[in-house]
Formats: C-alpha cells, sequence, structure tokens
C-alpha cells in the first residue's frame, strides 16, 4: 500500500505540444523552460522531450512535479510519433500561428479530429494557444476572438501569447498543469483502489496473466506507448551527452 501511495506522489505529469510545423511549439517551450530565443529554430525531427520542475500549491494541498514536455514536430512525415505518444500524456497543448490561417483550421479539421481518433479528449486537459502575438496587426489574420471561440467549442483555455516576446506562455503553462496536478490529486485514492483491486484479482486467478493485455488492441496501443517513451527518452540522454562533450 505504501509503495502504491509512494510511487503515485512521484507521478511524471507529461505535457504535449501539438499543431503545424512553423507555428512556433519549440520556441514556446524554450520561452517557458527560459532559453534564450532563436529566430529561426532547426525544424523538430520526430519528438523532443524536456524535464522541469513544477509545484503546485493548492487551498490544501501542496506538491512537486516533475513535468515532461514532449515538444513534437509539426511534420505529417513524424505525426504518427506525436500521436502514438498522445495515449501517455495528460496534458495537450494545441498551437496555431495567428498569422497562418491554414494552421488555425488544422487545429479543428486535423489536429483534433485526429485526437480523437487515438483517444477519449474528456480524459485529457488541453489548453489553446495563438502564437506569434508579437507580430504586425497587418499580419495577423486570425484575430483573438475566433480564437477564443474554437476553444469555447472543446471546452478548453484559450491564450494569445508571443515566444518571442515571452508573452502569456508561463501563464498558459501553469494553466494546464494546475488543471492537470488537480485532477492527479483528485484521482489520488482512486488509482490506489484500483491497484489494490487488480494485484487482488490476479491472486485470485481472475485476471488474464500478468504481463498479458486483454486483446491485440490494447497490446498494440501500450507497445505504442513504449515506443514513444523510449523515443523520447533516448533523444534526452544524446542531448545531455552532447552537452557534457560541449
Amino acid at each position: 500500500m505504501n509503495e502504491k501511495i509512494k510511487e503515485i506522489k512521484k507521478r511524471c505529469i507529461k505535457l504535449i505540444l501539438l499543431g503545424d510545423k512553423e507555428v512556433g511549439k519549440t520556441s514556446i517551450v524554450n520561452s517557458y523552460l527560459g532559453l534564450e530565443y532563436c529566430e529561426k529554430p532547426l525544424p523538430t525531427l520526430g519528438i523532443d522531450n524536456f524535464i522541469k520542475k513544477y509545484n503546485y500549491i493548492g487551498s490544501s494541498n501542496q506538491r512537486t512535479f516533475t513535468v515532461k514536455i514532449y515538444d513534437s514536430s509539426g511534420d505529417p512525415r513524424f505525426r504518427s510519433i506525436a500521436l502514438t505518444s498522445l495515449r501517455i500524456c495528460d496534458g495537450i497543448i494545441l498551437v496555431y500561428s495567428n498569422d497562418n490561417k491554414e494552421s488555425y483550421e488544422n487545429i479543428e479539421n486535423i489536429w483534433i479530429k485526429t485526437i480523437e481518433e487515438f483517444i477519449d479528449i474528456n480524459q485529457k486537459k488541453l489548453i489553446l494557444i495563438s502564437n506569434k502575438n508579437d507580430s504586425l496587426v497587418e499580419n495577423n489574420i486570425i484575430n483573438d476572438k475566433e480564437g477564443e471561440e474554437l476553444a469555447k467549442k472543446y471546452n478548453m483555455p484559450f491564450f494569445s501569447c508571443s515566444a518571442k516576446m515571452n508573452v502569456n506562455i508561463e501563464e498558459a503553462f501553469n494553466e494546464i498543469l494546475k488543471n492537470v496536478c488537480e485532477y492527479c490529486l483528485e484521482n489520488e485514492g482512486i488509482k490506489i483502489v484500483q491497484n489494490i483491486s487488480l494485484e487482488k484479482k490476479r491472486k485470485k486467478g481472475n485476471y488474464i496473466k500478468q504481463g498479458c493485455f486483454p486483446s491485440p488492441i490494447i497490446a498494440f496501443a501500450n507497445m505504442g506507448q513504449a515506443f514513444a517513451d523510449a523515443y523520447a527518452e533516448d533523444l534526452e540522454k544524446k542531448k545531455q551527452k552532447k552537452c557534457q562533450i560541449q
């Protein structure tokens, strides 16, 4: 019992950024991490991940969580990798650029539709970010009102941001992290009960053998989760190794 509680307290919160290429997902992550802004960052290949601590302070609870942020590529060639990671993520940050109408339309036409095919969207916390708010007014094809209406349609918070000027970036991350943390804390007891119940069923022989899955679909889904996480971890190790060499 104590081991189960300890495991949940150390749980890592995972967020993923989704959106078309060149909408500024990498710049948003860099801005949140306090890294220097790059006018033309290298395109993300597959998926990158970053780790940061987050201190949650609630009315009756205070907790420090480890947060893993997945920065996914908007290139269609790598979309399957990003979408496979959805199942292991607690929160989804959808991003479009307010000077790119197609990126805005694709939030609903591509990203949300595809998300709904992979997971139950109601089981995840989502926010919508309109990036590049630093652009000239004449370049802003999509106004904030349109973004707010789209966000309201899917019951998610909306943030008009600028990764370049670091406007509303921290506020956006704080919002989704607060929502995810509250959900995790509210459901801790339920998760513990489920774990205990599962162990009892295994002992009684009323459950499929440990290490097996009820169906091939669930098996492939879990394989996809493992692949996505292992791939992201491998990229992180390579980055750390590169930094040590430099």
